[in-house]
């Protein structure tokens, strides 16, 4: 299977802020990536579902499906399948104390837990937006889901710039708060 790839300005401004500031991290930053992105890969093939596109953007990158998902119990399986390959390597590494693996543990972790947030182009945004359309009608579930990700993302933003200010930051969280900043402000929901 072939997949269209596409990769945005911000997602390389964000790894290449991450290359020079913090080179010594970047093999487990990006390794904890990889194995995100292969959970939905497999969470894809255990549910036959045929990805086409793949999109490195401002908030990482998103999978499309060749077909548009047939239920919102899909849509879960597949968003759920990164964060736990996450939280399952996290567990590997802790169970089988293997060493020079604690910046990939707490990468993986961060991962897992950041895309849990309820913030709509995250994977718990769309796992919360499909729960939300399973019990409330189509107009309320969108309401609630773009106002609680707003809610999610500003904090997120507010606490990189935070860190910035009070701590001289690095480059690579400067990125990372306009990169949300963006998505805040620019983006069209």
């Amino acid at each position: 299977m072939k997949y269209k790839i596409k990769i945005g300005f911000f997602f390389v401004l964000m790894a290449l802020a991450v290359l020079i500031t913090s080179r010594q991290y970047f093999p487990a930053l990006a390794l904890s990536v990889t194995l995100h992105e292969l959970g939905h890969i497999i969470a894809a093939k255990l549910r036959r579902i045929e990805l086409t596109k793949f999109n490195l953007g401002i908030l990482g990158a998103t999978l499309f499906p060749k077909e548009q998902l047939f239920s919102y119990r899909d849509e879960i399986i597949l968003c759920l399948g990164g964060p736990l390959v996450n939280f399952f390597s996290v567990i590997v590494c802790i169970s089988f104390d293997i060493p020079k693996t604690s910046f990939f543990i707490l990468s993986s972790l961060a991962l897992g837990m950041l895309n849990m947030l309820p913030i709509n182009d995250f994977d718990g945004g769309r796992i919360f937006s499909a729960f939300l359309h399973i019990h409330l009608s189509d107009h309320t579930a969108e309401r609630v889901s773009r106002a609680v990700s707003f809610i999610c993302l500003f904090s997120l933003w507010s606490i990189s710039v935070y860190f910035i200010i009070r701590y001289g930051a690095t480059l690579s969280l400067f990125v990372f708060s306009t990169s949300i900043f963006t998505k805040i402000f620019m983006s069209k929901s």
